[in-house]
């Protein structure tokens, strides 16, 4: 079963107030921000994928990409990273 509302809106703020400190220096801790983020849902872990590349100036490979995630399973980031590939939107 999912969280609350109330519950979600907590893990949300607690979330806003962590990175509101950041100081605007998002690019130079992305590393820790993207570790937090591995989604469940399958459009959320296509854009999770994409900001990542996007913030990498070379090619990278899955089980590398993999490891920005928390949570995220291999076999599943790849499988997102092959289908933006087929799409072109990602580096083969």
């Amino acid at each position: 079963m999912g969280h609350s509302v109330e519950t979600k809106t907590n893990i949300a703020a607690a979330f806003i107030g962590r990175w509101q400190k950041s100081g605007a220096s998002e690019r130079a801790n992305f590393q820790s921000f993207l570790t937090e983020l591995w989604p469940k849902a399958l459009p959320e872990q296509v854009q999770a994928v994409r900001t990542q590349l996007a913030a990498r100036a070379a090619p990278i490979a899955a089980a590398d990409l993999t490891r920005a995630f928390k949570g995220a399973r291999s076999d599943r980031v790849a499988e997102v990273l092959v289908t933006l590939a087929a799409l072109g939107q990602a580096p083969v």
